[in-house]
């Protein structure tokens, strides 16, 4: 058994696990150091647990270890009442923390946590009873209704100045109703949390005959001299940079396109060359910040503001306010990417999502209205009675 990062020094050592720490994203991190808590829990009620010590070091054996952490499953079903994701996440978590401290971990795969896998999986009454309780915190997609309302309400609807706070909101949603960008790609970074904001010089402008200019002070002046016709924009080319889709955890950067392809586009085309002029955001600015019109202060929209207007368009429908969120959009851009049959492959590339992911059918696209066989029963394309002859290979 490795005792940690053989043959460095203790400085040398830390250093490494500081890397180490580094392979999780920083919220990911978080959550492994919270259900990291929940092992050091469990080893506090257990007598030996000081002897043990967190990375099982006292242990006499890797057999020992492997049936402490196994019995530590067990644990967290008897004592938290956990099973399934909930268990095994946390089983999983520790095994992380272990490896991130240079701890030997080949005796974890075993045959036997296989097993307590397998018999951490919920019965069909329990997934039932999840299921039920999961509807609490179920969120429903925004539709294409909804998205044109919330133009009528936030950008129609206000004015020049005040309203511009407004016209950041629905931008957000547009964007994200578009392409299905994470929320924090668009608002306001959150005290503590990574900063994925897209700024203005990752959003590029470009004009007939193929010059371009970044979002900023010399793409305002151009468009100001256009005296409100923005038509010789063709497009406006959005970088979105992650660390989601890249199978090597290192960022990526994907380019989305928002062209003149229907009406509705195109006139966010127009209302994105209006927020340049109007918001005053510069180019190491994030895109949806603006500049107050009479006292100049910053402000960048937040993801609660696009939270409440989401329920404020639910609302407006006779829909409950509470189905609906921020995740919405991301629900919503795959949703009706789905309905109106954008491919699966297409739906994860522009989502963010890697190439072969289930994410997005597992819990992003809501589906209703499917066909089933009765819908096509008649068309004479079904299994005929030869067929199902060669089926049961009898000769008719």
């Amino acid at each position: 058994m490795g005792e940690g990062w053989q043959g460095l020094s203790e400085r040398e050592a830390k250093d490494l696990e500081g890397l180490m720490d580094r392979s999780c994203k920083k919220g990911s991190w978080v959550i492994i150091e919270r259900k990291w808590g929940v092992w050091q829990e469990y080893l506090g009620t257990r007598e030996n647990g000081k002897v043990l010590g967190e990375y099982l070091l006292g242990a006499s054996s890797d057999a020992a270890r492997l049936s402490r952490v196994a019995h530590f499953a067990s644990w967290l079903n008897s004592e938290k009442g956990l099973r399934g994701r909930a268990l095994t996440s946390i089983i999983g978590a520790v095994k992380t923390q272990f490896e991130s401290h240079g701890i030997k971990t080949d005796w974890w795969e075993d045959n036997r946590m296989d097993r307590v896998r397998v018999a951490a999986k919920p019965t069909t009454a329990e997934a039932k009873e999840d299921r039920e309780g999961s509807k609490k915190g179920m969120r429903l997609p925004i539709s294409e209704e909804m998205l044109a309302r919330c133009r009528l309400e936030m950008w129609e609807g206000t004015s020049h100045g005040e309203g511009i706070d407004c016209k950041a909101r629905w931008l957000a949603i547009a964007l994200g109703f578009d392409s299905g960008p994470r929320v924090g790609q668009l608002t306001k970074r959150e005290k503590n949390g990574e900063d994925h904001v897209i700024r203005a010089s990752q959003v590029t402008y470009v004009f007939q005959g193929g010059s371009s200019l970044v979002a900023g002070r010399e793409l305002r002046e151009k468009l100001i001299g256009l005296r409100g016709d923005y038509s010789s924009v063709d497009l406006v080319d959005i970088e979105y940079v992650t660390g989601k889709t890249s199978g090597n955890q290192s960022y990526v950067v994907d380019k989305k396109t928002i062209a003149r392809r229907s009406d509705m586009e195109s006139q966010v085309v127009e209302d994105l060359c209006y927020w340049v002029i109007h918001s005053g955001v510069k180019e190491g600015d994030e895109f949806l910040g603006r500049y107050h019109p009479k006292t100049g202060r910053y402000k960048v929209i937040t993801r609660s503001e696009v939270s409440k207007t989401i329920k404020l368009l639910a609302s407006l429908f006779g829909l409950p306010e509470e189905l609906f969120s921020s995740k919405s959009l991301r629900k919503g851009f795959a949703s009706h990417g789905s309905k109106v049959g954008m491919s699966g492959e297409d739906i994860r590339k522009r989502g963010g999502w890697t190439k072969n992911s289930g994410v997005p059918d597992r819990h992003y696209i809501s589906r209703i209205g499917g066909e089933g066989g009765l819908a096509r029963a008649g068309e004479g394309q079904g299994l005929t009675m030869s067929d199902m002859r060669r089926l049961a290979q009898v000769r008719g």
